[in-house]
């Protein structure tokens, strides 16, 4: 007997609409926020640079809350 379940793959369109939380669009693009790491603190001899992927307005640029990382 097989045990093994597909993931629900929820309906297209039936979710809940994210518009952005400062004009409202409801338009998105992919950008990168970078976070830069002390050579010191992550014991390299170079400091790294670390991309993010977020999502951004098309329209104004802002990134609302929800699509940050949660700070430690």
């Amino acid at each position: 007997m097989n045990n093994f379940q597909q993931p629900m793959t929820p309906p297209m369109g039936k979710g809940e609409k994210i518009v952005c939380e400062k004009c409202q669009n409801d338009k998105f693009q992919l950008v990168f926020l970078l976070e830069k790491y002390n050579k010191i603190l992550i014991g390299s001899d170079r400091d790294q640079i670390v991309p993010l992927e977020v999502f951004a307005c098309s329209k104004c640029g802002h990134v609302n809350e929800y699509f940050l990382p949660k700070e430690k």
